[in-house]
């Protein structure tokens, strides 16, 4: 019997974890964020309804009851959260190398075809004498392309979001010897 109850005990904690970490981060002062606000729904002529909100981002300065305050660049704007229908979190910068070094490679190896095409008025890569120059010239447009798309998406990075909750109560079931407590944080 006390083999079931550390079974079950051991399954409820399992799942208490799991549906934790898929509770959306809290919203903290100093993050940077990304909201949708002031959503104006309208009807298009087909009968279709388009909804228009505006955007912004910026980094939280202040998390009221009812206002959330950001800093966009050297501005403060205040947002309240009635207002807000989507919150995102900022979770870093995340570089593109490896899609542009994918991009690039054939990219350069096409060029390199290209210009070895142009360079001597006709198609040469089929002919038997000059073929392992087309080689050469594929191999090297391959890697120069490779390399200079992986330059480029090193440098143009994109922000990863993710989407936050304005909900400030947590619930959590834990385990507190053979018992079970609730603990619940209210967070300011």
């Amino acid at each position: 019997m006390r083999s079931a109850a550390h079974v079950f005990t051991f399954l409820l904690l399992a799942s208490t974890l799991r549906a934790n970490a898929q509770q959306p981060p809290l919203v903290e002062t100093g993050q940077r964020v990304r909201l949708s606000y002031d959503c104006r729904t309208r009807t298009l002529s087909t009968g279709a309804a388009q909804t228009n909100c505006r955007r912004t981002s910026g980094t939280v300065t202040a998390l009221r009851a009812d206002t959330l305050i950001l800093t966009v660049g050297k501005l403060t704007a205040s947002h309240p959260l009635s207002a807000v229908t989507r919150l995102e979190v900022s979770r870093g910068r995340k570089s593109k190398w490896l899609t542009g070094a994918a991009i690039g490679a054939p990219v350069g190896a096409l060029a390199g075809v290209g210009i070895l095409t142009l360079a001597n008025g006709q198609w040469v890569c089929g002919d038997y004498e000059v073929g392992g120059l087309c080689w050469v010239v594929v191999g090297a447009g391959t890697i120069g392309g490779g390399l200079l798309g992986a330059l480029v998406g090193a440098i143009a990075k994109t922000e990863r979001w993710e989407e936050a909750s304005l909900n400030r109560l947590r619930v959590t079931i834990l385990p507190q010897g053979h018992r079970f407590g609730v603990r619940a944080a209210l967070h300011f």
